[in-house]
């Protein structure tokens, strides 16, 4: 049972404490300008903060609601394409990639090239956000761990850092990688030798209900409103469209 934080008793909660009610009413009768606007807010309907409208909260909206479901059918369409690329291109835990970089030595920067293993990938937080374009650090899966490259002195560890997926694997557009400019790629992983392992763990995430978890933590995180997650769901329908035509 929950208990008041006003009274302490329980069966209520603060906001329809009736000791708190009577207390504010009698100190609004002797003038008190607080109890007055505690009593005229209280009585005044709702008004959600995912859609703006009165009379309900974002814990009972419709329009929250229908976002997510939307958007986790978009987040499971993604992660079962990009998973189905994974495969295609045999990349997965266990995959060699290497990281184009700039190293600070001896006053200069050296362009070189590091080397890592994949660790694992979080399948759990693939959905839209991963389409390679779309990348941020709230959504990065891919955890590889770097190899020192010929620029490092030899006392440094090796160190674990979260990617999106390699161009190959993650992009959904219908470009090849050729056909952007090459800076368009400094950052991204790129698949050096794909040997996937035995512990890959995703069959199970590849379902609806997790991909509907991850869109009501992605719109509640950011703090997603109605109309944005509305734009940002025809978006992701458009990317989705895309690929699909393709197939047929």
């Amino acid at each position: 049972m929950s208990y008041c934080g006003y009274c302490g008793r329980g069966g209520h909660n603060r906001r329809t404490c009736p000791t708190r009610k009577k207390n504010l009413a009698t100190a609004a009768e002797g003038g008190n300008l607080y109890a007055k606007a505690e009593l005229e807010r209280k009585a005044s309907p709702r008004t959600c903060g995912f859609c703006n409208l009165r009379g309900h909260d974002r814990r009972t909206c419709e329009h929250l609601k229908s976002s997510v479901e939307e958007l986790g059918k978009i987040n499971l369409q993604v992660r079962k394409e990009i998973h189905k690329r994974a495969k295609a291109h045999n990349f997965g835990v266990g995959s060699l990639v290497s990281l184009k970089t700039s190293d600070y030595v001896n006053g200069t920067y050296v362009k070189s090239e590091m080397f890592g293993i994949v660790q694992r990938i979080d399948w759990d937080r693939v959905g839209f956000d991963n389409e390679w374009d779309q990348s941020s650090n709230y959504t990065d899966p891919v955890a590889v761990q770097f190899i020192l490259n010929a620029n490092q002195s030899g006392n440094q560890p090796s160190h674990v850092r979260y990617f999106t997926f390699p161009f190959e694997v993650g992009y959904l557009g219908d470009m090849q990688r050729d056909s952007f400019s090459h800076w368009r790629f400094d950052g991204d992983l790129k698949i050096t030798n794909a040997v996937r392992g035995d512990k890959e763990g995703d069959s199970s995430l590849l379902d609806l209900t997790g991909c509907r978890g991850l869109a009501k933590k992605t719109i509640k995180d950011r703090e997603w409103g109605h109309g944005y997650a509305s734009r940002r769901i025809d978006m992701a329908k458009r990317v989705i469209e895309n690929f699909t035509s393709r197939e047929e």
